[in-house]
């Protein structure tokens, strides 16, 4: 499932609460016809199956029972004594009216569609209780996998509430949809389900941006990631990144792959600078027409692996002059000291230096030392003459 947002949904008001249409967000726009056969049960038990056990309408007060069976009918009290009596009935019409099973993982109701590809999708159903008791407990599934949160119905009686899910569809070209019972109670858990919908959306947005990450492996370099579902006159993207999280600066530009697509596409780049801490990075599209827009912004505490290192001092023993030959990374020194023989601090800097000049030195002895970031030290002892 690659994007979750909230969805619009077309509401009619009934005397019993509302009953509500699935229809694309703000953002997206229908691609396509409605998947689901009989999703408002008017044309009674077909298109769809059950692992429940489908009653005859023959509209007696002991007919659905016991637990596990369902019936497609306009009015839950005609099917049983308990149930809630349905007084809108023009109103709602037809709806599937189930007696449920203790058993977990049951689907209730289910159907094998096509789909296509690369197309997200919502997943919607209304679920009322016709018994007070143990309010349902629903979920809905694709292709085997549970999809979005357990979601359950009012206590109170032929409230209908609308329950939705988004999946996207990727490479496949069918699916088996599902909603299954989570509720393991035996008594109660006596519901109805109407407007079941599986519509196509697709973005109208310019870039559908499904994934955008940095990561760094081994304090190598930065690599820095994303995927777009789909592009809408997409001219070319610019990661930017920031040192403080406040002022960004390009780093690099990547033309689209796909200026239209439909398809998943995948970008990646890497970011080799030495610089260490933490980095900010985002996003920013670009579209033909010079409209742009930014993603999230991500951040990383970046690392640099020290390169292996020596540190050598010539002429050894020195007169004027000693040259330093340091074989690492400069960029890692904190400090630079020398030492005298009684431990006295006689020299000292934050930068790396080629040569020192001695000519103030006494004959004797020195330490040179370095002090890197990670708290490593390094030491050369030499003459002065």
């Amino acid at each position: 499932m690659y994007l979750k947002v909230q969805i619009l949904l077309l509401c009619v008001f009934l005397l019993n609460g509302f009953i509500c249409l699935a229809q694309c967000p703000a953002g997206y726009t229908s691609v396509g016809t409605e998947r689901a056969v009989n999703g408002d049960f008017e044309s009674g038990n077909t298109g769809f199956t059950s692992q429940y056990t489908n009653i005859d309408n023959t509209a007696s007060t002991d007919e659905l029972q016991p637990e596990g069976f369902y019936s497609i009918w306009n009015n839950p009290r005609d099917l049983h004594s308990n149930f809630a009596i349905n007084t809108n009935i023009a109103g709602t019409g037809k709806m599937m009216i189930i007696n449920g099973s203790p058993t977990a993982n049951q689907y209730v109701w289910q159907e094998s569609i096509s789909v296509d590809q690369n197309t997200l999708y919502y997943f919607v159903t209304n679920v009322a209780s016709v018994h007070p008791t143990s309010p349902a407990q629903l979920q809905f599934s694709v292709n085997g996998v549970l999809l979005g949160s357990v979601f359950n119905a009012s206590a109170t009686t032929l409230q209908w509430n609308t329950f939705y899910a988004t999946w996207s569809s990727g490479g496949s070209s069918s699916a088996v949809i599902s909603i299954v019972n989570q509720n393991t109670a035996a008594s109660g858990n006596d519901f109805a389900l109407d407007k079941i919908s599986f519509i196509p959306c697709t973005t109208t947005l310019p870039v559908e941006l499904v994934e955008f990450q940095v990561n760094q492996a081994d304090c190598k370099d930065v690599l820095i990631s994303w995927k777009t579902a789909s592009e809408t006159n997409n001219e070319f993207f610019t990661v930017e990144r920031s040192d403080d999280g406040k002022t960004f600066l390009p780093y690099k530009k990547v033309l689209s792959k796909n200026s239209n697509s439909k398809s998943i596409l995948d970008y990646s780049i890497f970011d080799s600078s030495e610089t260490q801490g933490i980095m900010y990075y985002r996003l920013k599209q670009t579209d033909f027409d010079g409209k742009s827009k930014y993603s999230k912004t991500v951040s990383l505490q970046k690392c640099i692996v020290e390169n292996d290192f020596s540190l050598t001092v010539f002429p050894n023993p020195a007169y004027s002059k000693v040259n330093i030959n340091y074989t690492g990374n400069p960029k890692s020194i904190v400090s630079v000291n020398l030492f005298n023989v009684y431990g006295e601090n006689i020299y000292e800097s934050e930068y790396f230096q080629t040569d020192l000049k001695f000519e103030n030195l006494n004959a004797g002895m020195y330490i040179l030392r370095i002090v890197l970031k990670d708290n490593k030290t390094i030491e050369k002892v030499f003459i002065v003459k």
